[in-house]
């Protein structure tokens, strides 16, 4: 079954199996383009709802550590957040609510982007 394009061809191939052969071949190739766009629309979504909920994450730490210990440590708190993964995240947030001054938050913070930066 192994014959190249060429033999098919010499094999008194009529006009009508070569359209029809061709036409099979671009409908398969037609329909694996459109699977690996699916696939890529699917990942790009799940990327997407990640990134957001992360950012949503972020903003919550913020703010709470804004509502605790003022406006400013949260802009300074923001800066420390950015480059953090969810685990550093997550130990930010701990240190908003079991840190005892601002000085102690933004220390636990910078050793959390220390840890995973």
């Amino acid at each position: 079954m192994a014959q190249t394009f060429q033999e098919w061809l010499n094999a008194n191939t009529s006009a009508e199996e070569v359209a029809e052969g061709v036409a099979k071949g671009l409908a398969r190739d037609q329909a694996r383009s459109q699977a690996r766009a699916e696939a890529l629309a699917e990942v790009r979504a799940e990327v997407l709802a990640e990134a957001r909920a992360d950012a949503r994450q972020r903003r919550l730490v913020v703010r709470q550590a804004s509502l605790r210990f003022g406006e400013e440590t949260g802009k300074r708190l923001a800066d420390l957040v950015k480059p953090l993964e969810e685990k550093g995240l997550a130990s930010v947030g701990d240190a908003v609510v079991d840190s005892e001054t601002e000085e102690e938050l933004l220390e636990r913070a910078s050793n959390a982007f220390s840890r995973t930066g």
